[in-house]
């Protein structure tokens, strides 16, 4: 994916996502592995997961981020891990959640699961690690092609006052576009790259 910034009247390129999915399985259960890695000028940050492939449960999540590495482990409703600035020791991490949440930077994976029609409408609990659980909503809202490929748009609410335009391929479930308001004047634009 090519990231690009529109803010006022200027084009800013971001930097690029690369973005690789494989099955596996873990002691027997089918799971999904994921490792994003975005790189941004001389930065690279790299995220993975493992998630069960029959239920969308989130089982692991590693990030190297700029400032921070992080280690989730998720079973049923209780997440456990560590967060670690770079230059630091890990602050140990272990809570119980009201319910069993989705691993928030795998949203793309339930939208491949939902019967995307025009109109439809979900709501699903996630686990953010900045901002512990929260709910994020997805409508439907018609379709369009983009990138020559028939296209589901949809809104994506991933809190109060902050949704992102998702348009997700009709034939094969995967993230063509993403656009997301970051200001009144900046735009976030996420397009695949062929």
């Amino acid at each position: 994916y090519a990231l690009t910034m529109f803010r006022d009247a200027d084009e800013i390129p971001v930097g690029r996502l690369v973005d690789v999915w494989r099955q596996d399985t873990v002691s027997g259960v089918p799971v999904v592995v994921r490792v994003q890695r975005l790189q941004r000028g001389t930065t690279q940050l790299v995220d993975s997961t493992v998630t069960d492939q029959r239920t969308l449960a989130p089982r692991v999540r590693r990030s190297l981020q700029q400032n921070r590495r992080v280690l989730l482990e998720f079973t049923g409703a209780r997440v456990k891990g560590s967060l670690a600035p770079l230059d630091a020791p890990p602050v140990p991490l272990d809570t119980t959640l009201r319910v069993a949440p989705f691993d928030a930077g795998n949203w793309e994976l339930l939208l491949r699961a939902l019967p995307l029609e025009k109109e439809f409408a979900a709501r699903f609990p996630v686990y953010d690690l900045d901002g512990g659980l929260r709910e994020y909503r997805v409508h439907v809202t018609g379709r369009t092609a983009v990138q020559g490929e028939e296209c589901h748009v949809l809104i994506l609410t991933l809190a109060r006052n902050r949704e992102s335009v998702v348009w997700v391929s009709v034939a094969t479930g995967q993230v063509v576009q993403i656009e997301t308001m970051l200001g009144e004047t900046t735009m976030l634009r996420q397009v695949r790259v062929r």
